[in-house]
């Protein structure tokens, strides 16, 4: 008995209706493996030929393969026959993804979902940071849009492994609700200062669990801070759980779209753990009539009637849960803007206590936690987790029995360095470097000398501290006079 499946991309632009109602079918014949990462490539053919498969494709990440079947094959006893070795983790349907539509009223020439969110004033906080990096996993982005260029980096088409990208009207108009420009022209995106990461997974409207996993893969592997999936399913898998699992592992926000056929069954990826499920809402703070609801839903967003970028470098208008959750990644890059080092689940706190209650008292399952408040949030998000340093002077000479005490705090788990450099930026003295930190302060003493054992000369030195969580570093820095005879 064939699976239910279907992935929806909720784009509304060329008024295209449908609703989920059959089954898709698996890729022909086509299945998903992870093998343990000690799983040789001699074991793995063993194993191939055992069910007559062919390799297909791998994503060395994971160790997962793709394999093909002989036509007429039995799948469920193929799978049950791979679950038996001890190499295998996971076997999972290849099942295939298509999209679907919901129709979208006129649009309007204002942005009302931006200042439904309060991002006039949370723009006074910050505009983003070109340092944070939001993965969208859709079906191609225009990245020459005008409106869009300056922020596209590392490109990746799954379906072919390089970085040409088709530029989708769906992807185009996500990216669009995330990081367009604030340049005067178009329109402006929820975080205009940071980077959009663009992949590709789909060939027209069809996609499958294993290209969105290889997506998902690369995001983590570009070093991507959140990754926005505007597409969903009803059927679960492991393969798909397990690359959501290893992005939160890594320290990745994954934000997805409820789904819009306004059903309470459960969807993924926005349903699997560590997600950031998100239902739409329209301009009079209700829920969306498609919005899909249910237990899994965290937080909701505008949805309907919104203004974005769509190919070729052009607007519209368009309505759908794929259109509010960009709006939380938006979110979620502003916060991590103002403290890359929040974790996941810190992040998602932060917008669920700041967000405006609606509906029920309190969560609900229409709206999760509430309809997301960017002003609120960056207001409840904490300052970042390092102290400014701290000296007992800041002019000295050196005698060779007297010594400079630097002190600073950081967060525990992350690593810290602390360095002198001379007038021209170069690095004289090393007091510590990447050292794995426990929290607290940490506290060194400089004796005025250079890593060469000779004292600094005369003159004014840099005192910086650093403080990294291996994607994202923060400085501190103090200047002293040295005077040495």
């Amino acid at each position: 008995m064939r699976t239910f499946l279907s992935f929806l991309l909720i784009f509304t632009m060329y008024l295209i209706s449908g609703s989920l109602t059959e089954a898709a079918n698996p890729s022909a014949n086509q299945l998903i493996i992870k093998f343990k990462d000690s799983t040789s490539s001699i074991q793995k053919q063993t194993i191939f030929q055992t069910v007559h498969a062919n390799e297909l494709s791998t994503i060395e990440n994971g160790n997962f393969s793709l394999i093909s079947l002989p036509e007429g094959s039995d799948l469920n006893t193929v799978t049950d026959t791979l679950s038996t070795f001890q190499e295998v983790e996971l076997v999972d349907r290849n099942y295939e993804v298509t999209t679907n539509h919901t129709p979208s009223d006129p649009y309007y020439s204002k942005q009302w979902n931006l200042k439904k969110i309060n991002m006039p004033k949370a723009w006074n906080v910050t505009f983003g940071s070109p340092d944070i990096k939001v993965a969208v996993i859709d079906a191609g982005v225009q990245t020459s849009h005008p409106d869009l260029k300056t922020h596209i980096i590392a490109p990746y088409n799954a379906l072919t492994g390089g970085k040409s990208i088709p530029a989708s009207a769906h992807g185009t108009h996500v990216a669009g609700i995330i990081a367009a420009s604030m340049n005067k022209t178009g329109i402006t995106g929820v975080a205009p200062k940071v980077k959009i990461i663009p992949i590709n997974v789909f060939e027209g409207e069809e996609a499958d669990i294993y290209t969105v996993v290889d997506g998902i893969d690369y995001a983590v592997q570009a070093g991507a801070d959140i990754i926005n999936l505007s597409l969903t399913t009803e059927d679960y898998t492991d393969v798909l759980d397990y690359a959501v699992q290893e992005a939160y592992k890594k320290g990745v926000i994954v934000v997805a779209a409820a789904g819009n056929d306004n059903t309470s069954r459960l969807q993924y990826p926005a349903s699997h753990k560590h997600v950031i499920a998100v239902s739409a809402t329209t301009q009079k703070d209700t829920r969306a009539s498609f919005s899909n609801f249910g237990s899994y839903i965290d937080l909701a967003a505008p949805g309907v009637d919104i203004y974005s970028t769509v190919p070729t470098s052009r607007y519209a208008k368009d309505s759908g849960t794929s259109m509010a959750a960009p709006t939380v990644s938006g979110a979620c890059a502003l916060i991590l803007s103002k403290n890359p080092f929040l974790a996941p689940t810190e992040v998602e706190n932060i917008l669920k206590k700041s967000s405006v209650d609606l509906g029920a008292k309190g969560r609900d399952n229409y709206y999760g936690y509430g309809r997301i408040d960017a002003y609120a949030a960056l207001k409840q998000t904490p300052a970042l987790p390092m102290s400014k340093l701290k000296l007992s002077s800041r002019m000295i000479a050196f005698n060779g029995t007297n010594n400079l005490p630097i002190s600073f705090s950081a967060k525990k788990g992350t690593k810290i360095s602390l360095y002198i450099k001379n007038a021209k930026g170069q690095v004289i003295r090393r007091l510590a470097t990447n050292k794995a930190w426990t929290g607290g302060t940490y506290a060194r003493k400089w004796d005025g000398k250079t890593d060469s054992g000779s004292f600094a000369p005369s003159g004014q030195v840099k005192v910086t501290a650093k403080m990294s969580n291996g994607k994202h570093s923060v400085y501190r820095v103090a200047y002293v006079t040295v005077r040495n005879t």
